[in-house]
């Protein structure tokens, strides 16, 4: 309010101090709207979890990202996920990085885990069904049910795996990771050899558009699964195995990037894959790295790294 009563007596006529009032008022509005503007930008709190990465100098890369977040002194395009993570992270743009549901009764959570099961596998069966009959609209209806019914089981399964643990029980908990697992792993293999098949026999037309769209959603479904089958590898701390299960995750991501630039697909889905694929390159390095797989560490990260930096560049 000084500041307006200031202005408004510079510009009274006839006052002595005109220029110096004026010059006061400027500079004054100026600072406002600059602390204004600073207050506005969004310092986002990343959960990087950097303390736990074993390498120093991926340690200080992280709480430097990290601190610069936070503090809004980022000096590149500021990213919403962290670059490099610890084990417990969650500020990435992974489902398995997502918090787990609250817990149920045990008995009502196994059930959950039946029924959901079974259901995964009827959107498969009438998803193949449909593709079958050329109906692609309907099987990709089916794709995306039952994608969402799988992150559903995995993290009802992940809730019950630490119900047992709590309880004392890591043999039961050991058996359904190592079950749903490799469920995850040789569903993941089979939409992505039905999708690369699915999108090389494409016709034209809208029926070229709607079965290049379901085999996207196959290798997204196939993306995901193999995330999961690498979560739940590192759960069970076999890290050789997660390492090349999220590589595998990475690279039929790098597939869908591929197909979006072809498409000329809009700039947030080619930033979606871009970021998917980074933060599963560097898993896959840290799972290595954990390993004590040095070279193949340095290999995974350096990809993950070009990534983020493409990100930032455009």
């Amino acid at each position: 309010m000084d500041i307006l009563r200031g202005c408004w007596a510079a510009a009274m006529p006839n006052n002595n101090n005109w220029g110096k009032l004026m010059y006061q008022c400027v500079a004054s509005i100026f600072i406002i709207f600059l602390s204004l503007s600073v207050a506005a930008q969004e310092c986002k709190l990343l959960e990087c979890d950097c303390e736990s990465i074993p390498s120093s100098q991926w340690r200080a890369q992280c709480e430097l990202a990290a601190e610069q977040a936070a503090s809004c002194l980022a000096v590149t395009k500021p990213l919403n996920y962290c670059q490099v993570v610890g084990v417990d992270a969650k500020s990435l743009p992974l489902i398995t990085k997502l918090t787990p549901p609250a817990r149920q009764g045990i008995n009502e959570s196994v059930d959950r885990i039946k029924l959901l099961s079974w259901a995964v596998r009827e959107d498969n069966t009438a998803a193949v069904t449909l593709q079958s009959r050329g109906d692609f609209r309907a099987a990709l209806v089916k794709r995306k049910s039952e994608s969402k019914k799988r992150r559903q089981l995995h993290r009802t399964s992940v809730s019950v795996a630490q119900y047992y643990r709590d309880d004392g029980r890591e043999s039961d908990a050991v058996s359904l990771f190592n079950g749903l697992g490799r469920r995850h792993e040789k569903d993941a293999g089979l939409s992505q050899r039905a999708g690369l098949t699915l999108w090389r026999s494409s016709g034209v037309g809208d029926n070229q558009k709607l079965s290049q769209a379901l085999a996207q959603r196959m290798l997204r479904n196939a993306s995901m699964e193999m995330e999961m089958a690498a979560d739940l590898a590192a759960r069970l701390n076999q890290y050789s195995r997660a390492s090349e299960l999220w590589a595998k995750s990475a690279q039929i991501t790098d597939q869908l990037l591929i197909w979006a630039q072809e498409l000329n697909s809009k700039a947030k889905v080619i930033t979606f894959y871009q970021q998917s694929s980074a933060a599963r390159w560097y898993q896959s390095a840290l799972m290595a790295l954990l390993d004590e797989d040095e070279d193949f560490a340095v290999e995974a990260k350096l990809k993950s790294d070009k990534r983020w930096a493409l990100l930032q560049d455009d």
